[in-house]
């Protein structure tokens, strides 16, 4: 009985070190360099790039402008944690939405992205929430929040109504879509003047963990000696 608790605990031990090994990695993002734009209520339009994976960016929708310098996306705690180890740089810019317009908002990559992510800052105020509304195939997980060095405010929330959606009441955040997408949408549905997002995507990790099925497999085959050991001895 002894032999088959030692098994039961080493197979708990190998699947929280699986567990663990998942939420210790923290991926360095390639935040987007924005280089042109166009005003529009719903026919607005911008470029970008990200260099460091070479991988460019049309964006279609609402666009009320650009900034050029803000947001500074610091303190660098509200835009980066969990899976995301870096806030984007202030010198790449971020456009500036305005919502309300019955525009759907399209980003469409020159090659599929895995996990993409998006830096939000100032959405929505106090008095005044706002949201970003997905569609049910495009599951994000907030992997961080807080105030922001500009308006303060807090971290953004999932919609209490729309599961789907982040909103904010000067909410600021990063959140992480699931899976691998050629282009993201969403709708503004409510009025704020103004607020602003990026949009990232993960080089390979700088410090990268062991992927899930190498642990499997290293799980597998510490087990089978196990396995083996108790056998001999119970044959002996």
């Amino acid at each position: 009985m002894r032999k088959i608790g030692s098994l039961s605990t080493l197979l708990i031990i190998v699947c929280v070190s699986m567990a663990a090994a998942r939420s210790a990695r923290a991926d360095t993002v390639g935040w987007t360099d924005w280089t042109s734009y166009t005003n529009g209520a719903t026919t607005g339009s911008a470029t970008g790039s990200i260099s460091s994976l070479g991988i460019t960016l049309t964006y279609s929708g609402e666009v009320e402008g650009y900034n050029a310098t803000t947001p500074s996306w610091t303190p660098s705690t509200s835009y980066a944690g969990g899976s995301i180890a870096n806030a984007p740089p202030a010198a790449d810019g971020a456009l500036v939405l305005f919502g309300a317009q019955g525009a759907t908002d399209t980003v469409t990559f020159s090659a599929p992205v895995v996990d993409p992510t998006i830096a939000v800052w100032s959405l929505g105020e106090a008095s005044l929430p706002a949201s970003f509304d997905f569609t049910a195939s495009e599951p994000f997980t907030i992997e961080a929040g807080g105030p922001s060095s500009e308006y303060g405010g807090s971290s953004l929330y999932v919609c209490a109504d729309n599961a789907d959606a982040v909103c904010g009441e000067e909410g600021n955040g990063t959140i992480q879509l699931d899976g691998t997408f050629s282009s993201i949408t969403w709708t503004n549905p409510g009025y704020e003047n103004y607020y602003d997002f990026t949009i990232g995507a993960a080089d390979p990790p700088s410090d990268p963990v062991p992927e899930p099925s190498s642990l499997l497999q290293l799980g597998v085959g510490v087990l089978g000696l196990a396995a083996f050991s108790l056998k001999r001895k119970c044959l002996a």
